[in-house]
């Protein structure tokens, strides 16, 4: 089953999620970079299968599960997330789960996890994230994305997981404690990456085809279409930016010209960017049909001059 007709059987927000993060393409190109890639995603999703559809009728594992170790930052709520999956899909075993690695001076990191893989003799080591870049400057390629509110670049990122994290593994207080010797070390590198509105993107070496994408607007140039848009909107928390959307009909939602209202009181008083989605009414509720970011008109030049 793909993850497009699974998430179609999928409500509970947290179910989907799970299974957005299984089965959704990596944003790197798996030849270019060590990363867990799509069509190792495409077999773990099918493994998952049934628990996901289960966990749809009866969460409460999961939940309970994600509660105790409550946290406020997605990165974590992701780990959270797939700690679960990995200890509940068959043949799968989680050797180790958030391993500070310290020398006598100081603690160096921590590992996500190092797992027991169905099939293999040796361990995996998996470094996960998940990211969301706004492209700035596309004639710099892979170094012209930013987060949406600080300093984070995709290329500094990605210097750390492979230059930093996944060696973090290869340290001697790593292997002196393990009875078998680690295979594999791989990213587990998945998220959304956001390009200028109706400005077709070139295709940029080391980012995968297939990768998750929406759009972004300054508030000026998004003010005019989200005032004739016939769409219904809604904004994503933070908390929500994983998995596509999908509400039941009779949720509250906005109008674009309600939505524009919204922005423009917002970024009246504060600068940061907002994550909207474009919703498509369905048998079964509301769909997500797009999502972008819409940032106030100084966003750009404040990256540009490297404020941010």
């Amino acid at each position: 089953m793909t993850l497009d007709h699974l998430l179609q059987q999928l409500h509970h927000p947290a179910v989907r999620d799970l299974a957005w993060l299984l089965g959704a393409p990596a944003l790197l190109d798996a030849d270019h970079y060590p990363i867990w890639s799509d069509h190792a995603s495409q077999q773990l999703l099918q493994q998952a299968q049934s628990l996901l559809l289960q966990l749809e009728q009866q969460p409460e594992p999961l939940l309970a599960h994600l509660a105790t170790r409550p946290v406020k930052r997605l990165g974590y709520y992701v780990e959270n997330l797939l700690g679960f999956a990995f200890s509940h899909l068959p043949e799968w075993q989680i050797i180790a789960e958030h391993w500070p690695i310290r020398d006598p001076q100081r603690t160096l990191g921590e590992l996500d996890f190092l797992l027991q893989t169905p099939g293999f003799e040796t361990l995996l080591h998996l470094e996960c994230a998940f990211k969301v870049y706004l492209q700035h400057q596309p004639q710099l390629g892979i170094q012209g994305f930013y987060g949406p509110n600080a300093e984070d670049q995709l290329h500094l990122k990605l210097d750390k997981l492979f230059h930093q994290q996944l060696p973090l593994s290869q340290h001697s207080s790593v292997t002196a404690q393990l009875n078998q010797p680690i295979g594999h070390r791989l990213g587990w590198f998945k998220g959304w990456l956001f390009y200028p509105w109706e400005v077709p993107p070139d295709t940029i070496r080391g980012l995968a085809k297939q990768h998750p994408r929406g759009w972004w607007q300054t508030l000026g140039n998004a003010r005019r279409r989200l005032q004739q848009s016939p769409a219904q909107w809604i904004l994503l928390p933070r908390s929500r930016w994983i998995s596509p959307v999908w509400l039941a009909a009779g949720t509250a939602t906005l109008s674009g010209p309600q939505m524009c209202e919204w922005l423009e009181h917002h970024f009246a008083h504060l600068h940061t960017p907002q994550l909207l989605v474009e919703l498509l009414s369905s048998n079964s509720g509301m769909l997500e049909k797009n999502r972008g970011f819409v940032v106030d008109d100084s966003w750009s030049e404040a990256h540009s001059l490297g404020k941010r």
